[in-house]
């Protein structure tokens, strides 16, 4: 006599269903992704990436404090590259190198503060940064 459920598979020997399993909403859409703060606000100061946060975590007030450092900063380095092609004499060279380092210093000083969960002015950035707003950010 054959067994009565012929299903190889038992309810009992499915895996369990993970926590990180894809739930539909009410209206079948997927939910929308959460990406670690954190990770976004460093990406702020690591020069063009600052463009990532603003698109993805738009509407974080901490988040808009390290995105508007970040574009200062990242300005300034532009700024900065650009000055290397004008007329290349050796104290621009070393002039360029130095305020290359202090944009570096100052990108480290923003992940520090990032990483202790700290909105800290960074000197010069942070004054200028206080004054611009990107008009697609809600306030």
């Amino acid at each position: 006599m054959p067994p009565e459920n012929t299903n190889p598979i038992q309810n009992s020997q499915l895996p369990p269903v993970s926590q990180s399993a894809v739930i539909l909403s009410a209206n079948n859409q997927l939910p929308t992704v959460s990406y670690p703060r954190n990770l976004m606000a460093i990406f702020s100061y690591l020069s063009i990436l600052f463009w990532v946060p603003i698109f993805i975590c738009k509407d974080n007030p901490t988040l808009k404090f390290h995105i508007k450092q970040g574009f200062i900063l990242f300005i300034a380095e532009v700024i900065t590259g650009l000055l290397a092609f004008i007329n290349f004499q050796v104290w621009l060279g070393i002039v360029i190198f130095l305020l290359m380092l202090v944009w570096v210093a100052f990108s480290l000083i923003g992940i520090k503060n990032v990483i202790r969960g700290k909105e800290v002015y960074l000197p010069i950035i942070g004054r200028l940064a206080t004054k611009i707003s990107f008009p697609h950010m809600r306030q």
